[in-house]
C-alpha cells in the first residue's frame, strides 16, 4: 500500500508502525552491516565525546549535578569521568552525558541540528560498566545504530511545515529513543521487549530548547535525561513493564505529537541497515552552537588574509537567514552575554571573538571571558541584516562584512570546518582531545590520555572497552 507522507491517523491495512522497523534494525544488524564509513564516524565520536566530556566537567551545572547524583547513593556501577568515582548506571549516564554537552563543542548532525554523542556514548559506555563487559565491536554497533535512529528521525521532518515552532531540542527528544534502544540491544532484549523500551522512553520523551533564550543551565542538561531515561527504559522492560507501540505513525505518535504530522516515511525507512546516517557526522573545531560556525570561518578568513586589526574595525555587518535570526536576537544580549549559554548561542559574541582573538576557543563563553571588554567593543559594532532563504537550510550560510578605515572585506562560507563536506581528520580529533584534557576538573595523566587515544584507535579489537574509562575515571 502507499503511505500517506502526513499520518495523522493510524495506519491502515495492518501495517505495524515503523518503530518495528527501527527495532528490528537495532537487534539484526551485525559489524559486517557496517560501512567503514560509519566505523570511522563512532570511533570519532567515542574520541570526541570522552574529550568534550573532559572540557565540560568543570562548567557550571556539572558540579552542582554530581554533588546532587551523589547524594543519592546506591551502588558504585558505572564511572563518572573526571571524578574518580562510579554511581548507579542511570546517574553515571547523566552526569557523563550532561559533561559532554555542556561546553557545547560537542559532535553534531547538521540535519537536524542535534548532537548524538552525548547520549550515545554516555549510555554505551555506562552500560559496558553495568554489564561487565562490551567487546569494540558491539560498542561501535551500537552507536552506528543510535546515530542512525537520530539521523533518520531528524531527516524525515518536513521543515517547511515543522520547522522549529515549537523550540524543540532533538538531541533530548530523540535521544530518548536511541539510548533506549542502545540499552535494550546491549541488555540483549528481544523484539517485543524493546518495542516496551521505547515505547516506556517515548512515554518519559521530551526537549524543549527554551533554556536557551534564557541563557539558563538547562540547555546543557537535556542529554542527561535522555540517557538516564532511556537506560530506565530498558531495565524496565526488560523486568516486563510494557509500553505504548504507536510510537511514531499512530495519532499520538512522535511526529504528530511534536512535527504537526509532517514528516516522510519513505524518507525514515530508506535503506534501513544499509545506509547509517552517523557516517556524515561532524567534529566541532569550536565550543559554541554549529549554526554559529560558517560565520566564525568567514571571519577568521577575512581578519587572516586582510590581516585586520580590531583597532581597524569601524563596523562588521552579518547576514543571516532564518536559523541565523535566532542566534541574533535579542541583538543587545546577543552583543553582551548575560550567561556562557548566550554566548555559545550568539553569532555577533563568536564573530568579534574571532576578530579580537582570531581564533574561537573555551575561554569564549567563560565567566571571565564574558568581561572581555575587547570583544564587547566590536560586539557593539557589529549590525545584523537579515535575507530569508526560502530553501531550508541545515546552517545558514556564513556572509560577514568587516568594515575598516582601509577598506571592505567581504567573505561568504557556506561548508564549514569539521562537517562532512570540510571535515576533521583522525589527527586533528586527537589534537582536540588532549587540549580538551587540560580543562578536566581533575588531572588525567598524560599516559592514560595516550592509552586512551591507542584504545579508540583500534576499539574494534577490544574484547571489553570498560577500559577505556578505567583510563578516565
Amino acid at each position: 500500500m502507499k503511505m500517506k507522507e502526513n499520518l495523522n491517523e493510524p495506519l491502515e491495512g495492518g501495517t505495524k508502525d515503523a518503530i518495528y522497523d527501527f527495532a528490528r534494525n537495532f537487534i539484526k544488524v551485525s559489524f559486517e552491516d557496517l560501512p567503514s564509513q560509519a566505523v570511522d564516524a563512532a570511533k570519532m565520536e567515542v574520541l570526541d565525546s570522552l574529550g568534550v566530556a573532559l572540557a565540560g566537567s568543570t562548567l557550571r551545572g556539572v558540579p552542582e549535578l554530581l554533588e546532587l547524583l551523589k547524594e543519592f547513593g546506591g551502588k558504585g556501577q558505572s564511572t563518572v569521568i573526571a571524578a574518580g568515582i562510579k554511581l548507579p548506571v542511570i546517574h553515571a549516564a547523566q552526569i557523563n552525558a550532561t559533561m559532554i554537552h555542556a561546553a557545547e563543542y560537542d559532535d553534531t548532525l547538521e540535519i537536524p541540528l542535534s548532537h548524538p554523542g552525548s547520549v550515545l556514548i554516555s549510555t554505551c559506555f555506562a552500560m559496558a560498566e553495568y554489564i561487565g563487559k562490551l567487546s569494540g565491536r558491539e560498542c561501535l554497533i551500537a552507536i552506528a545504530l543510535g546515530a542512525d535512529l537520530m539521523g533518520r528521525w531528524g531527516l524525515a521532518i518536513n521543515h517547511k511545515i515543522s520547522g522549529d515552532k515549537r523550540g524543540l531540542n532533538l538531541t533530548t527528544l530523540y535521544g530518548y529513543f536511541a539510548a533506549a534502544a542502545i540499552a535494550g540491544r546491549l541488555l540483549g532484549l528481544d523484539e517485543d521487549q524493546l518495542i516496551n523500551a521505547l515505547g516506556i522512553a517515548y512515554h518519559q520523551a521530551s526537549g524543549f530548547g527554551v533554556g536557551v533564550d534564557d541563557g539558563a543551565l538547562t540547555k546543557r542538561m537535556g542529554p542527561g535525561f535522555a540517557a538516564r531515561g532511556g537506560i530506565l527504559a530498558a531495565l524496565m522492560a526488560k523486568k516486563g513493564i510494557t509500553g505504548p507501540k504507536k510510537i511514531i505513525d499512530g495519532q499520538t505518535g512522535i511526529y504528530n505529537a511534536y512535527h504537526q504530522g509532517a514528516y516522510n516515511r519513505e524518507t525514515l525507512l530508506r535503506n534501513l541497515g544499509i545506509v547509517f546516517e552517523g557516517a556524515d557526522l561532524t567534529i566541532k573545531p569550536y565550543p559554541c552552537c554549529r549554526a554559529t560556525h560558517t560565520f566564525i570561518d568567514a571571519t577568521l578568513i577575512l581578519v587572516k588574509e586582510h590581516n585586520i586589526k580590531p583597532e581597524q574595525v569601524q563596523e562588521v555587518r552579518v547576514t543571516v537567514g532564518k536559523g541565523g535570526t535566532l542566534l541574533c536576537t535579542p541583538l543587545d544580549i546577543k552583543c553582551n552575554p548575560r550567561t556562557p549559554v548566550d554566548a555559545q548561542f550568539s553569532i555577533p559574541w563568536v564573530v568579534a571573538t574571532a576578530i579580537v582573538k582570531r581564533r574561537v576557543g573555551m575561554d569564549n563563553a567563560t565567566k571571565e571571558g564574558l568581561k572581555d571588554e575587547s570583544i564587547r567593543k566590536i560586539s557593539s559594532k557589529i549590525k545584523v541584516e537579515t535575507d530569508p532563504d526560502p530553501v531550508f537550510h541545515p546552517l545558514d550560510p556564513g556572509r560577514v562584512e568587516i568594515i575598516t578605515k582601509e577598506g571592505s572585506y567581504k567573505k561568504r562560507v557556506d561548508n564549514p570546518y569539521g562537517g562532512p563536506k570540510n571535515p576533521m581528520t583522525w589527527d586533528d580529533c586527537v589534537n582536540k582531545f588532549y587540549e580538551c584534557s587540560t580543562y578536566a576538573v581533575k588531572h588525567i595523566p598524560g599516559k592514560n590520555l595516550d592509552r586512551v587515544v591507542e584504545l579508540i584507535k583500534k576499539v574494534e579489537t577490544l574484547e571489553n572497552v570498560v577500559e577505556i574509562m578505567e583510563q578516565l575515571g
